[in-house]
Order: structure tokens, then sequence, then C-alpha cells
């Protein structure tokens, strides 16, 4: 039995309530923290695997991000600063923000990931003026050290370097009571990076109220949260904007717990986190689901015993998961859009209207969409455009969910909407369909393909975990194509031939389907913290492996 259509009302009856000064800080830690009621509810439980488990209060993390923003006041930092984060998962990511938030400062958090040639020139490009690391983000950093001539203070957990300030040390001298807040903080919160292959970083900047502007796409994603709401688990890198807009501080804004893993690989954490500490809600991108739907756990374990809603981002998400996770999960699957300007803007909410499988969805409310021409014009339902993003709502107030312009400069779009580089059409009913990024469509024989059709469907073949499509081609039309799969099982790629074949000639038309195209194994396939794929870095990495053979030739 279908719900009621509650769209129309909700999304023409909401507002927003922006507060002249609103702190990410105090909404998501230091209101609960200074309530006796909420002080002692979990904020964080960390499991760690063989070396045991971490559990943060709203009174620990509180605590620890005082004594943390007196440490920061005392090495000279002001408002505007910037404090670069980079460590995975843990309750000191979390104090690391809060602290720089404390002061006044902009937070900068790069995903642990990145090589150290990338998180030198993030950290150069924001001129940090202290980072926070871990040991294994510490080597990283090393190489590029002294040319990062604006950082003057490393502050390290568990990092023997006598040019780190130890992470105990430190805030063993700091008094644990709350500092005096800034007389004006910047508006500007979170400095995010997008770290694509070939090209320099791109920071793009959000501001606390961005936190406002991702709570009804939050809670609508997740049927209403934090209604019948347990543990909450993110899926996605922390520090990206997906994953802490989307998930990891709405979580908290609504003094939830977050569980999260440190030590185990993604899929294999998220079977453990799932079964065993009490997740209801999860967001996840559509590459993640793949690998927990292929993990030899999901065969042998039924549903997770309290999980009643999963969110999912990042990719096209395939029709072959949703129907997996309503069967063997029993729980419905809620496809968010949006962008890292934007993390929350679009999508599902199964309890509150209907949306077609594979579409978009419908704006959540408080947000404005639509499909524009070349010229800057809506177009009308059917006709293939750009997927745009007001600047203000249906009410004309402006839209806090979306970024404040790209670093250093800040500079906004002087249009009334953003374009996310997608290219879309609406049907008759309003809701959005994806057509693929602009950048990454091929032109092949008078006709335009999205990768991300094939890609989709080549990961519903029971033996592949995961693929990328990108064109090789010299001309303008690319006439040359190149799959990468990871099947574990399999020795030769022409085993996986034929079936992959048919399913080229299915989803694609037939000009495409017809160019010469040709498959390869491997281990991994570069993916963005996001769970996006980096094509450009499958390009050079066939670039390289070419010159290669000529070499050697």
């Amino acid at each position: 039995m279908n719900p009621p259509n509650q769209y129309p009302g909700l999304y023409q009856q909401f507002r927003w309530l922006v507060p002249a000064r609103f702190s990410i800080s105090n909404a998501c830690c230091e209101r609960w923290a200074g309530n006796s009621a909420d002080a002692r509810r979990i904020a964080l439980f960390l499991d760690a695997g063989a070396a045991g488990r971490e559990i943060w209060t709203f009174e620990r993390l509180q605590e620890t991000t005082n004594r943390l923003a007196h440490a920061l006041r005392r090495m000279g930092v002001r408002p505007g600063d910037r404090l670069a984060v980079i460590l995975p998962p843990r309750g000191e990511f979390l104090a690391g923000l809060f602290a720089a938030w404390t002061v006044g400062a902009i937070c900068v958090p790069l995903p642990p990931g990145l090589d150290p040639y990338t998180l030198e020139r993030c950290l150069r490009d924001s001129a940090a003026r202290v980072v926070l690391v871990d040991a294994d983000s510490h080597a990283k950093l090393l190489p590029g050290l002294h040319r990062c001539t604006a950082l003057q203070q490393i502050i390290g957990l568990d990092v023997s370097d006598e040019r780190v300030v130890p992470w105990r040390g430190l805030l063993a001298r700091q008094p644990a009571a709350a500092p005096v807040p800034p007389d004006a903080a910047p508006d500007i919160a979170l400095l995010f990076y997008d770290t694509l292959p070939g090209s320099p970083p791109r920071g793009l900047t959000h501001a606390h109220a961005a936190l406002i502007g991702a709570l009804p796409g939050f809670v609508a994603s997740h049927d209403w949260f934090p209604q019948q709401s347990g543990s909450y688990w993110v899926g996605l890198e922390w520090a990206s904007a997906a994953g802490l807009l989307g998930g990891v501080l709405p979580c908290l804004y609504f003094g939830r717990p977050l569980v999260a893993s440190r030590g185990l690989p993604m899929a294999e954490a998220g079977h453990r986190l799932l079964r065993q500490h009490g997740v209801s809600h999860a967001l996840v991108s559509p590459w993640l689901l793949q690998q927990l739907r292929r993990h030899p756990e999901a065969a042998r374990t039924g549903a997770p015993p309290l999980l009643r809603q999963l969110a999912s981002t990042g990719q096209r998400l395939t029709p072959g998961l949703s129907h997996w996770v309503q069967k063997q999960w029993g729980v419905t699957l809620n496809d968010r859009y949006g962008t890292a300007e934007a993390p929350i803007v679009a999508g599902h909410s199964a309890s509150r209207w209907p949306s077609p499988a594979g579409s978009l969805g419908l704006p959540y409310p408080g947000h404005r969409m639509a499909i524009l021409d070349s010229h800057g014009q809506p177009l009308p339902a059917g006709r293939i455009g750009d997927i745009a993003i007001a600047y203000t709502d249906i009410h004309q107030d402006p839209d806090p969910a979306l970024w404040r312009g790209a670093w250093p400069g800040l500079d906004g779009q002087d249009d009334a909407w953003w374009r996310t580089g997608d290219l879309g059409h609406l049907d008759a009913e309003g809701h959005f369909w994806l057509h693929g990024q602009a950048a990454h469509l091929l032109p092949v024989g008078g006709e335009v393909v999205d990768p991300e059709i094939l890609e989709a469907a080549m990961l519903e073949h029971p033996e592949v975990l995961d693929a990328g499509v990108v064109a090789l081609g010299d001309g303008p039309d690319h006439q040359r194509f190149k799959a990468w799969i990871v099947a574990p099982g399999t020795d030769d790629p022409r085993t996986l031939q034929p079936a992959l074949e048919a399913l080229r000639q299915a989803m694609w038309p037939p000009a495409a389907a017809s160019v010469p195209w040709v498959i390869e194994l491997t281990d991994h396939l570069p993916r963005q913290p996001s769970g996006r794929l980096q094509r450009a870095a499958l390009r050079s990495r066939d670039r390289s492996r070419r010159r290669r053979s000529r070499k050697a030739a």
C-alpha cells in the first residue's frame, strides 16, 4: 500500500529559520553537553576491532573540544584562520572541528587517503595555520612540509616527532572550562577540496548555516529522522561534504549516536557495525552498497536486526541494488541527489511521497531546482538541459544549503542559479531524471552516451564487484572505449566478455554499441571520497601503461 502523497503541502509550507548567529559546534555538541540529562548520551561509538572500543559521550566530546580550543588560542589561532584535520573517523576528528569553530577558525577537513602531493597542495592553497594528524597522515605530510610556509603547528595523535606537539600532553595542560567565544566569528565554517587527478585542488566554502540547509533532505531521506532511531552509520568519507554535512553533523544535531570503525576494510566494517551496534539508519554510496552486497558476510547472515532505513548518494543507483536491499534486508532505500556545493537538495522519501524508481526524485522542502537551457532559461518537461539549483527558495528566502563560493576569493555566481554540471530532464510530475555529468558524456556517432549507465549494468553481473568505463579515442568522436572491472574470482576478462557485451548492446544506443571496446581486470578503481569514479585517473593509468609498453618494445 502506497503512502499518501504529502509532498505538495510539505513543500509549499516550508520556511527557513536561520538564526542571526548560528554555530555548528553549539548545535551539535555544546547544547547537549550543557544539559545534565543529555551530557552522558553517546555521541560516538568507535569500534577498533582487536584494539577495543571507544565511547565518546557529548560531555567527553565537549571537554576535549574546550581543551583543544584553549590550546589553539595559545598557539595564536584567530577567527578566520584555517585548521586542517586529516584524520579517519574518530572522536578527535569531531573535537578538531568543534574546537576550530569555538575559536572562530575555518575547518579544512582533508581525507587521510590523499597522496602526499595532493595533500601538500591543499594545505598550501588553504594556508592552514595548524594541522591535526595521526601517524599515517603525518607520514604523508612530511615530504612537502617545508613548502607549507603558512603552517606553524602540527598536533599529532600517536606521532613520535620532535616537530609535532603531542595530543595528550597538549590537552593535559589546558583548562576544561569553555573558552570565551570570539566577538565576531566568520560566517564560513568549512573549506572542502575537490581533488581530481590532473587538476589543481579546488576549494569550496560552506557557512555554518549549511548544516541547517542540509536538515530537510536528511530528515526526509531517512523517513523523518530521528523517529524510531538508534545508532547512525555514515559509510562515506567523513571529510567530504556528502559525509560531513550529509550525515555526521545532522546526526549529532539531533543528539543521536554515530558509530564508526577503525582498522577494517569498509565493507567488512559495514557489516560489523550494521549487525552489532544497533544501527537503525545509515548513509552509503551505491558503490559501497555493492561491496556490502557482494561481501561473503551478506550471504552468511540475515538482515541487520535494527536497520530501518538506508539513504544513498554519490552515483547512479541501480534497480538491482534497490531490489536487493528491499528483499534481503527488508528496508527502504531512499536515493538522494546533491553536489559538493549543495550536498542534499533532492531525492526520495518513501514514507511521505512516491517517486519513480531510477529518478532523482523531487526537490526537498526549502530547495528550488530547474532544468536550464544554455541561456539560463527553465526548460519544459521532457527537454534535456543543465540541472540547476536556485540560490533562493520559492518564498525568495536564501537557501542556506548552497556553498558560499570558491576559495580564496569566495566569488559566488552572478546568476540566480547554481549549475551543477549534470544534465537531466523533468517529467510531467516534476521528478528530475539524470542523464550524466556533462564533462563525462561520450559523443559517439551522433549519439551522446553516459558511461555510468553501462557501469551500473555491469555491476549486476554476479562476478563484477566494481566497474569503470572511459573513452580513449584521440578524435572528437572518441571511437574507442575501455572498461576496467574488479572481479576477484576471474583470472581472464575474456570469460566475462560475452555477458558484458550483451549488457552493452542492451544499454547503449546502436551507434555506441558498435564501437570497439576492451575489458581489463584490475584490483581496484580510483574513487573520490564520495565514491564517485575518477575517470581522469583511469585515462592517466591507460596512458602510463601504453608508454611502458612502447618503451619495452
